[in-house]
C-alpha cells in the first residue's frame, strides 16, 4: 500500500540522514584488494545477488552485469533500489559514504536524471571499469535523492583504478585515483572534508616527517581526517605480501584499525545534535573486496569471522532469480580446532 511505502521511506530517511563515518581503502600490491567499513546508527542489511536484468527504474543500457550488493532492511522488507555497496561480476566495486553539505545539480532537461541513491545500482549493473563509469557519467545527471542525502561514492576496478565522485556546489567532481602516492590519490576515502583536502593532508604529514626532531604521533581518533591518515600510515608500513592469504590478512589488519566498536566511543564524527549523540554509531559491517578474483569477505559486529561470497558461483544470467542473505544470519562465528590437535612428542627428562 502507498501509505506503508511512504512510511517506510520516511523512516529510512531518518536513519540515512545520520549516516556518518565510513572508511574505504585499496591496498598497495598486485592482488588488488580493497576494503570498507559501514559506520552508522543501527540498521539491518540484506546482501543481494542481483542478475543481469535485475535492476529497474534506470535508463536502458546496451550491456548489463550481475552483482552482489548490500541494501537496507526494515523488518522483513529489503529496500533493493538503494544499493549502498557491492561488487559486480567484472570486479568493479561501488560504495556509498557520507559527505555533509553535498549539493547536486538541478534536474537536466537534456540528460536522464537519476537519484543519487541509485548511483551504485547504476554503476554496478552497467560498467566493468572505473574508466567506463567516468565516461558513462557524461550521459546522465545525478540529482538529490529524497531518501539518502549528503553522499559521495567510491568506485574501484580489477586493475587498481578508482574514482571518488562528489557533488560540490552543484558541480559533479569525478576524482581519478590510481593509488600512486598522491599524483592522483592514495587509494583511500573517508568522509568530510571533500577528497582534495585529504590528499593535501597526507602531503602535509609527509612534510612533517622530513623535519628535524619530528614528533609525529599515529592519529588515534575516529574523525575522518585521522582515519584517513591512520589507514595511510599502517598500510605504508606493511611488507609486500608473499601469498594471497597474506594479502587478505593485511587488509584485515588495516580494517581493524578503523573499525568502530559499539557503545559510546570517543572521537567519532557523529552529529552531536542527532540520534548518534547517544553513542549508537558503530561499524555495522566490514567488507574486503578481491577485485581480481571477484570474491567478497565480510564480517559484522555479531560475527567477526570472515564470511566468503564468490560471485562466480552465482547464476547471474538474465532471468535468474534474485537471491538474498541477511547480513546477520546465524552463521558459524568460530572454527572448532579440537580435531586439529595431534599427539605431542614427550618432553625429554630435564637434567640440571
Amino acid at each position: 500500500p502507498r501509505g506503508r511505502t511512504m512510511a517506510t521511506l520516511l523512516y529510512l530517511s531518518t536513519l540515512f540522514v545520520t549516516l556518518e563515518g565510513c572508511s574505504n581503502f585499496l591496498m598497495k600490491n598486485n592482488y588488488f584488494i580493497s576494503a570498507r567499513t559501514m559506520d552508522l546508527n543501527y540498521m539491518q542489511f540484506d546482501i543481494l545477488a542481483v542478475p543481469r536484468d535485475g535492476t529497474t527504474g534506470l535508463p536502458k543500457a546496451n550491456k548489463t552485469y550481475g552483482f552482489v550488493g548490500w541494501v537496507p532492511r526494515l523488518g522483513p522488507i529489503h529496500v533493493d533500489r538503494y544499493v549502498v555497496g557491492g561488487m559486480n561480476e567484472k570486479g568493479l566495486s561501488c560504495d556509498m559514504q557520507h559527505l555533509p553539505n553535498t549539493v547536486h545539480p538541478p534536474k537536466s532537461k537534456t540528460l536522464p536524471n537519476i537519484a543519487a541513491s541509485q548511483f551504485c545500482e547504476w554503476a554496478l549493473s552497467r560498467f566493468s571499469s572505473a574508466e567506463e563509469v567516468a565516461e558513462g557519467m557524461k550521459s546522465v545527471n545525478f540529482i538529490e535523492s529524497i531518501l539518502i542525502k549528503d553522499q559521495h561514492f567510491s568506485v574501484r576496478d580489477e586493475v587498481g583504478h578508482s574514482l571518488v565522485i562528489e557533488w560540490i556546489d552543484g558541480n559533479t567532481n569525478i576524482n581519478i585515483d590510481h593509488n600512486d602516492d598522491g599524483k592522483t590519490g592514495y587509494g583511500i576515502m573517508t568522509n568530510q572534508p571533500p577528497y582534495q583536502f585529504h590528499i593535501e593532508n597526507v602531503k602535509h604529514m609527509k612534510f612533517k616527517q622530513t623535519c628535524a626532531r619530528t614528533a609525529l604521533a599515529i592519529p588515534g581518533s575516529f574523525y575522518p581526517d585521522e582515519r584517513y591518515l591512520r589507514i595511510f600510515m599502517f598500510r605504508e608500513g606493511m611488507p609486500e605480501p608473499k601469498t594471497y592469504r597474506e594479502a587478505v590478512m593485511q587488509a584485515v589488519h588495516v580494517l581493524n584499525s578503523i573499525t568502530l566498536p559499539m557503545g559510546t566511543q570517543m572521537g567519532t564524527d557523529a552529529d552531536g545534535k542527532s540520534s548518534e549523540a547517544g553513542g549508537t554509531e558503530y561499524t555495522l559491517y566490514g567488507v574486503i573486496y578481491d577485485h581480481k578474483g571477484k570474491v567478497l569477505y565480510y564480517r559484522t559486529p555479531g560475527n567477526q569471522s570472515l564470511q566468503r561470497i564468490r560471485i562466480n558461483d552465482f547464476d547471474l544470467s538474465k532471468g535468474a532469480k534474485e537471491l538474498k542473505l541477511h547480513s546477520e544470519s546465524d552463521l558459524e562465528w568460530y572454527v572448532d580446532v579440537n580435531a586439529a590437535f595431534k599427539t605431542a612428542m614427550p618432553m625429554p627428562p630435564f637434567t640440571a
